[in-house]
């Protein structure tokens, strides 16, 4: 896990959970990290253990389908990021991940060489290519237990804030 930021900036649906609960388990005590997580509701929070120091705010969408995916961005709208080197990590459904990433980009100046792109799942269950298009299909949802970030479909943004 990079070591190098001032913060992490996590972002995910309840499909991230796991590997969220990795991240924040690996980060360097005191280690600075802001987490926004969209679940159902109150019983899909989880303790995520960590030595990091880390803010995580748990989004109820309250009865609204999964896929309406304007909680994550409005959240993230919203905040306030310090100045540093922050690191951003994304998962989940793609067209939420577009548009958190299109913020980023658009409203929080981050460069398009600091973004990885690699596949996300979509709506119905595909794969998305880093160009945008359908690929493979994606494999079940990570449960408990699973905890590699590499087995999630994930975007990274590093920015160097002023």
């Amino acid at each position: 896990m990079p070591d190098e930021f001032d913060l992490t900036l996590l972002v995910g649906d309840g499909t991230a959970l796991p590997a969220i609960g990795r991240w924040l388990d690996e980060m360097r005590p005191g280690a600075r990290a802001i987490v926004l997580i969209e679940v159902a509701d109150i019983e899909e929070e989880r303790h995520l253990p960590t030595a990091a120091n880390a803010a995580v705010l748990w989004l109820h969408r309250d009865g609204q389908p999964a896929d309406t995916g304007t909680l994550l961005p409005e959240a993230l709208r919203s905040m306030v990021l310090p100045a540093g080197d922050v690191q951003a990590w994304l998962a989940g459904e793609v067209d939420t991940i577009r548009t958190l990433r299109a913020h980023l980009l658009d409203e929080r100046g981050f460069r398009r060489e600091q973004v990885r792109r690699p596949g996300i799942a979509t709506r119905q269950g595909r794969r998305a290519s880093a160009s945008g298009g359908s690929g493979i299909a994606a494999g079940p949802c990570l449960r408990s237990g699973a905890h590699s970030p590499a087995a999630m479909t994930t975007m990274a943004h590093r920015q160097r804030l002023p």
